[in-house]
């Protein structure tokens, strides 16, 4: 798929301190957790923590609201062992990115969230993170990519942004097709300039506004007819070169046009 490089996707957890830099605070101090489960507690897991000999590590909270992230068992366990303090680590990003810890959290260890509860937390995601890929919303919900196309196309309200974040990092264009097509006008429009300017108004990569290029030089449709299938769009018409001239200089030049005047 089409992209262009950009800042990383948004990582949450960063955000949060190291075990290290746990701190011991009141109970009485901690609100209940905006979790992903529907029972929020599951009481023979919790006394199962209390009476093992392990140390239980530090809870993740949300400092502007005191609101437990990870933790909720571990807390309860506290409780059981006649604590009236418990060590946490702290978060300080948004309260919607505090949920995907949440999630994250729940999915890599502990009790394991049932598949309704997934499905719930990553429509959620959708609606706080419509940017962020169907892959990447997958992986942090434990779902399969398809799964969350689903739920997007179903029950995501709102409109389709330009572009998703992928999990390596790059935006791609929701719509790489209208991306290909944007960047096939740009360049009719304006054909002196660069890949990067292209790039960056169509939404795509340079090296995607290159190929665009090399395709309408070439006679072609600028969209890959695989891509164009799948998207299930028609061709356009091929752009008109507007410098009126036409030759070699034209971004969409090719051999035929030496036999056909130019429709500028």
């Amino acid at each position: 798929m089409d992209a262009t490089t950009e800042p990383t996707e948004p990582t949450p957890r960063d955000s949060a301190q190291t075990p290290d830099a746990a701190v011991e605070v009141p109970i009485r101090t901690l609100l209940a957790a905006d979790s992903p489960r529907t029972v929020q507690v599951d009481e023979a897991h919790a006394q199962a923590l209390a009476h093992s000999d392990r140390t239980l590590p530090p809870l993740i909270v949300h400092r502007p609201t005191m609101r437990i992230i990870d933790g909720t068992h571990r807390l309860r366990a506290a409780v059981l062992r006649g604590r009236d303090t418990v060590g946490v680590t702290y978060f300080d990003g948004s309260a919607e990115d505090a949920f995907v810890i949440s999630v994250e959290a729940n999915i890599s260890h502990g009790l394991p969230l049932t598949q309704a509860e997934r499905s719930a937390a990553a429509l959620r995601i959708l609606r706080s993170h419509p940017d962020w890929s169907d892959r990447g919303i997958a992986r942090r919900t434990g779902l399969a990519a398809r799964t969350v196309a689903t739920l997007r196309r179903r029950e995501a309200p709102g409109p389709e942004p330009p572009g998703r974040v992928g999990q390596d990092g790059r935006i791609r264009p929701a719509d790489p097709v209208r991306g290909r097509e944007a960047a096939a006008r740009l360049l009719a429009g304006h054909p002196t300039a660069s890949l990067r300017q292209i790039a960056r108004e169509a939404g795509i990569a340079p090296s995607t506004v290159r190929d665009v290029r090399r395709r309408i030089g070439e006679g072609a449709d600028p969209v890959p007819a695989a891509q164009r299938r799948s998207a299930d769009t028609p061709a356009p018409a091929p752009p008109r070169c507007l410098r009126g001239a036409g030759g070699s200089h034209c971004p969409h030049w090719s051999p035929a046009c030496a036999r056909t005047p130019c429709s500028g």
